[in-house]
């Protein structure tokens, strides 16, 4: 319609679409490709690098609980582990 000099927006468009009962294509988002960040380096000595893990359990009567394990990247050793019920 613009290219004949029509002067439309897309209200317009769409009050036309939908007095002839045609469904207007939505067009999405394009996502944006991020970047990569690359292999994380591996620990070279001991408490260099903790890894922090939540879990979940219930106990056998049914009552929920949750721990924090706190773990050291290079040796494996479980630093700490905090229980606490929900």
């Amino acid at each position: 319609m613009r290219l004949e000099g029509w002067a439309v927006n897309h209200k317009k468009v769409y009050r036309l679409y939908r007095d002839e009962g045609l469904q207007l294509l939505h067009k999405g988002r394009k996502r944006l490709k991020s970047e990569g960040r690359g292999l994380p380096q591996a620990a070279m000595a001991p408490n260099a690098e903790w890894a922090l893990d939540f879990v979940h359990d219930s106990l056998c009567d049914g009552r929920p609980f949750r721990t924090l394990n706190i773990i050291d990247a290079f040796s494996r050793d479980c630093l700490a582990v905090e229980a606490k019920p929900t």
